[in-house]
């Protein structure tokens, strides 16, 4: 388009000394090829030709042409994480840079390298590398900003984000009730396993490494035991459990065994990598675990003619025969059940399963074909129940 000549008549018979164009590059960041015709009145014609290079800047992070800079999710409050990006001259002329900043004032990213050299030119190919740093400094929030890079005719931007996720422990806890002083057993006194859940109601995968007893549990005598089952699922640095967002842990086995009349409790932590409970004071991360050691009369019921409920101890116990004789009474006439579980809680003999009437018992089952190893003798009878532990040794 004309402008600024020195006559808008370009008719005019009187000589033109100069005159001007002005063209427009629709695109700036693209390269560009024009040309600009002349034709006098005589009908010469002088073509120019119009060449725009434009500054052209790619950015890379391990040799990866990228479009946007992402910090990927799970990174943790207060934590600091940073990545090396590459700005590249692929423009066929050399490029002034003049400005590189972020464009959030309190921002959780920074520049913490490459904007010290500034003005600074790149030839074509030619590269400088500048280094983002991410401080998240709130939980479950996705950060967003800008890096701003200005030549001398244009303005490069790139997107920035950045989000923060992380795992909360939650562990149930575990009362076992009543148990007979002397027996070691996974179940309550409602003859139920108990269950000790790990729940990760977080946001970013929960990672336990450990645990431990307080106060300290004694290894033989307890009275609170953690023995894992299987033994592969033993917990360490090297061996971690795994738990995803949403997901559950069952912890196999807990077990106790009072060894005298009283209420006994401990907590089982878990060593894990969630926050730690100055920042998170909602964080549970072990179990409260207790249970109530009783004597054999505790659950006793006075029935017809002074006779008594009871599970006699079985002796010899350790037991290494094949003939088991299971001594009981009855204080009153009604259903009777008496059953031997292994530790798992699952039935392996049923030794009595009906109605018998008031009086004393004696039952012989055959254990043959039960390997070495510990096992629970449970008994029921009207209001009654109780519970023994039982050893086998072959």
């Amino acid at each position: 388009m004309p402008a600024k000549a020195p006559s808008t008549k370009w008719d005019s018979s009187e000589p033109t000394k100069y005159g001007a164009v002005e063209v427009e590059v629709f695109d700036m960041y693209r390269d560009a090829l024009g040309f600009v015709e002349y034709r006098d009145r005589a009908g010469n014609v002088t073509v120019d030709t119009l060449i725009y290079i434009a500054d052209q800047l790619n950015f890379y992070v391990d040799s990866l042409n990228i479009d946007y800079i992402e910090f990927s999710p799970n990174k943790i409050v207060d934590s600091t994480y940073t990545t090396k990006i590459k700005i590249k001259n692929v423009s066929k002329k050399e490029i002034h840079i003049q400005e590189l900043f972020i464009l959030e004032k309190e921002s959780m990213f920074t520049l913490s390298k490459g904007a010290e050299e500034l003005p600074l030119t790149l030839g074509p190919d030619e590269e400088h590398e500048i280094e983002i740093t991410y401080k998240p400094t709130k939980d479950d929030y996705t950060s967003f900003d800008k890096l701003i890079v200005y030549t001398d005719c244009l303005e490069f931007i790139i997107s920035m984000v950045g989000s923060t996720k992380k795992p909360k422990i939650e562990v149930n806890d575990i009362d076992f009730g009543d148990i007979l002083v002397g027996t070691k057993t996974t179940r309550n006194e409602n003859n139920s396993v108990v269950s000790l859940m790990i729940t990760n109601n977080g946001t970013a995968d929960l990672h336990i490494t450990g645990y431990h007893f307080d106060p300290p549990q004694d290894s033989i005598n307890g009275p609170f035991f953690y023995e894992p089952y299987p033994i592969s699922d033993t917990v360490s640095l090297e061996t971690p459990w795994r738990i995803r967002p949403g997901s559950q842990k069952t912890v196999r086995y807990i077990y106790f065994l009072p060894s005298e009349q009283k209420t006994y409790e401990t907590k089982l932590y878990f060593i894990s990598n969630a926050v730690d409970s100055i920042i998170d004071p909602n964080r549970k991360d072990y179990a409260v675990i207790k249970g109530t050691g009783i004597q054999d009369n505790t659950h006793i019921e006075y029935g017809i003619g002074g006779n008594t409920y009871s599970l006699l101890p079985i002796s010899p116990n350790p037991f290494n025969g094949t003939e088991l004789t299971i001594n009981y009474s009855l204080g009153q006439s009604g259903d009777v059940n008496i059953n031997i579980y292994n530790t798992a809680g699952e039935l392996v003999k049923e030794v009595v399963n009906n109605s018998e009437t008031a009086g004393e018992y004696s039952k012989t089952v055959n254990i043959s074909d039960l390997v070495s190893g510990t096992y629970i003798i449970t008994m029921k009878s009207r209001a009654y129940e109780t519970q023994q532990q039982l050893m086998i040794v072959k």
